[in-house]
């Protein structure tokens, strides 16, 4: 939840590509996935993405509009069509 709330606000997301899904929910937002527990290069990711403001706006950009993915409206819609089509 806390990657959708930061993509939701157009941040930037740095974060340590584990199993629990981080992979699947910021594909296609320009965030930055590094090996777990490598902090060399999550540090390192971190002050690149500072020193270049225009990447970090398309990152927010990218990252505001996954987030609408996600919205409740969306999502609710595409459960109960799940439901409906269960033979």
């Amino acid at each position: 939840m806390v990657l959708l709330e930061a993509l939701s606000f157009g941040l930037p997301v740095v974060s340590f590509d584990c199993n629990t899904g981080p992979s699947e929910i910021l594909e296609n937002t320009g965030s930055i996935l590094v090996p777990p527990g490598d902090i060399t290069t999550f540090a390192s990711e971190l002050n690149s993405l500072m020193l270049n403001q225009p990447r970090r706006i398309e990152i927010s950009k990218k990252s505001v509009k996954k987030s609408k993915q996600y919205q409740p409206e969306r999502i609710i819609d595409m459960w109960v069509n799940l439901i409906q089509n269960i033979n």
